[in-house]
């Protein structure tokens, strides 16, 4: 399972702010890997949101996102649910991820 972290990513927020913008978005990003979500699970420990969901492609994402003051971190695997299927190259997930992360905290 091709894992694919982005760390770190300044958001320049306290954590509490950056938290809640990513709450905000968080739909933003399902559409991101197809815009057809499903399975979705999304749980925050903390200040750490765990997610994963299913692809419209039929591709499982799970991953986590660690919120600090002025950062964040980001760890995403990304897995195919057929066993005869390519995992999904990191560089296409880093594509949908950068774009999403950038709406939410450059515009």
């Amino acid at each position: 399972m091709p894992n694919v972290p982005i760390n770190p990513y300044s958001h320049g927020l306290t954590k509490e702010q950056a938290i809640q913008q990513i709450e905000q978005r968080r739909p933003q990003l399902l559409s991101e890997f197809g815009g057809q979500a499903s399975n979705v699970e999304v749980t925050w420990k903390g200040s750490v949101l765990h997610f994963s969901f299913e692809t419209a492609d039929r591709r499982r994402v799970i991953g986590a996102v660690t919120v600090k003051d002025e950062w964040l971190y980001l760890d995403v695997d990304v897995n195919p649910l057929r066993f005869y299927e390519r995992p999904l190259a990191p560089v296409m997930v880093q594509k949908a991820l950068i774009p999403w992360l950038d709406t939410i905290f450059k515009s």
